[in-house]
């Protein structure tokens, strides 16, 4: 059940801001390692109407 939500989740933010991302956007990469574990993140940078926005990573 929260495996079904959570691909939901992802599917509803991703129809969300595939409608909003303009042609020219920005790509922000972040990585960290915690102990033994590795992390990277990948957010994307964009402007709409004057306004600067960086959802959450996908």
């Amino acid at each position: 059940m929260l495996i079904s939500g959570m691909a939901t989740l992802t599917c509803a933010v991703k129809r969300i801001i595939g409608t909003e991302l303009p042609d020219r956007f920005g790509l922000i990469l972040d990585g960290w390692t915690h102990a033994s574990e590795h992390y990277i993140a990948v957010y994307a940078r964009y402007e709409v109407g004057g306004v600067i926005k960086t959802p959450p990573a996908l």
